[in-house]
């Protein structure tokens, strides 16, 4: 691998290079680093670090999250999809910046960038799928509270078709959207199922995963608000002829009832706290929920392909990540039916692309960087080591840092290099 690699982030975590000299940074008496500019400590951040479990074998830290993961799949993501907007996505400065700034969240303690293009891809960039997801999480929480004071419950609804190792994705996915179409907009569902059960909306999730035994398998996660309590059971019975019917009316053979699930608000509530974390685990994690476990055998995450063909270079598991980026290009992740989400949340929301364009404005800038001191840092392969660096380290942190880089860097390597063209196009994905 290159620039962003495994390797590097081993290196980092071991203390190596560059991040081994950030952590000589001076550090005040109660540990917070020292700003020589102003002279203040730091607020201690709330990083992947802080808290976190330790390998008593070896001693080292292991941090609740990897930190690096998601720079590191994005930059193979980069490599695969040649001529994807994911290429200038943390990339290009935005053209109407002149610098990119380094900011710290007063919530979380983590830090991160503003003032460079972002795709808004939530299907192929791990980056902008973390933080869209993350927003999205939290507007399904806000939506159940809400519902809740207005006396509806959450159920959620677990909807999948049959598919084999043989099956395309792209005859899958169609099959399978326009029988959840034919189900929660039919007349049984519209005409005699909501006012039955005071079915005030639903939130579809969708979603995809791999298999060696049986490939493919699209699946949908229907969070329904609905009259506190509903008959579930009943509820359940009664709508899986419904789904029985569309599933086999578009080809796709016999659906089995065990595989239509319909759970209350506990399941509801650890789908809502599940989504958007998929990018943050430790190195624990990694190893023993590096897929899913299944009855056929693992499968895997979009991402955890793009994760096997990052860390692994393997070919067969880049080429399905690719095939799954061109067929979900132009679908939503996330549906709320008509009228829902205003009734709840009063706005219809930000866009993913809006979400991704986010600059943070509200949280404090901890430090500047010139698009020199990008040029070095991209061509480093360091963005996620500097972001990591800033939240141990503070300001001090990311100048020695870059000092670092510049020192590493071969005699006249300092030339400016051709900027990323900007985004001229924009897709609802």
């Amino acid at each position: 691998m290159k620039a962003e690699n495994r390797e590097a982030a081993k290196g980092h975590r071991k203390g190596g290079g560059c991040a081994r000299a950030a952590a000589r940074v001076r550090t005040l008496p109660n540990g917070g680093p020292l700003d020589t500019s102003t002279n203040n400590c730091a607020t201690p951040s709330h990083t992947a670090f802080l808290g976190a479990p330790v390998d008593k074998s070896t001693g080292e830290i292991l941090p609740k999250w990897d930190p690096l993961r998601k720079w590191e799949l994005q930059s193979a993501g980069k490599r695969l999809l040649p001529g994807h907007r994911l290429g200038v996505c943390m990339a290009g400065i935005r053209p109407d910046w002149q610098q990119v700034e380094v900011r710290q969240s007063s919530e979380s303690g983590r830090c991160y960038y503003s003032g460079l293009m972002a795709c808004g891809s939530v299907w192929a960039c791990p980056v902008c799928a973390a933080k869209i997801q993350k927003v999205r999480s939290a507007e399904l929480r806000q939506a159940i509270a809400a519902g809740a004071a207005l006396g509806l419950s959450v159920a959620m609804l677990t909807l999948t078709i049959p598919h084999t190792r043989h099956d395309q994705l792209s005859e899958l996915l169609e099959g399978f959207t326009g029988a959840l179409g034919a189900l929660l907009r039919g007349r049984k569902w519209t005409k005699e199922l909501r006012p039955a059960y005071g079915i005030a909306g639903y939130v579809r999730a969708l979603e995809v995963t791999w298999g060696e035994a049986s490939g493919w398998h699209p699946h949908a996660h229907v969070l329904l608000f609905l009259e506190a309590g509903a008959d579930l059971a009943q509820l359940a019975d009664t709508l899986f002829p419904s789904w029985e019917t569309a599933v086999k009316n578009r080809g796709l053979g016999q659906v089995s009832r065990a595989a239509f699930t319909l759970q209350d608000g506990t399941h509801a509530n650890r789908y809502v706290t599940k989504l958007g974390t998929e990018l943050e685990w430790g190195p624990a994690e990694e190893l023993t929920r590096g897929h899913t476990k299944s009855a056929s055998g693992p499968r895997y995450s979009p991402f955890d392909l793009l994760g096997e063909y990052a860390y692994n270079a393997d070919a067969r598991a880049g080429a399905l990540f690719r095939e799954y980026v061109e067929v979900f290009h132009g679908r939503r992740q996330l549906q709320w039916s008509q009228g829902l989400k205003r009734q709840l949340l009063d706005t219809e929301g930000l866009t993913d692309a809006e979400i991704a364009d986010s600059l943070g404005q509200a949280d404090a800038v901890l430090a500047t960087l010139t698009p020199d001191d990008w040029l070095l840092v991209r061509r480093a392969g360091k963005r996620g080591t500097l972001l990591l660096v800033a939240e141990l380290h503070g300001a001090q942190g990311v100048r020695l840092l870059l000092r670092c880089l510049l020192d590493a860097e071969p005699p006249g390597q300092r030339a400016h290099a051709a900027e990323p063209q900007p985004l001229t196009e924009r897709y609802n994905d």
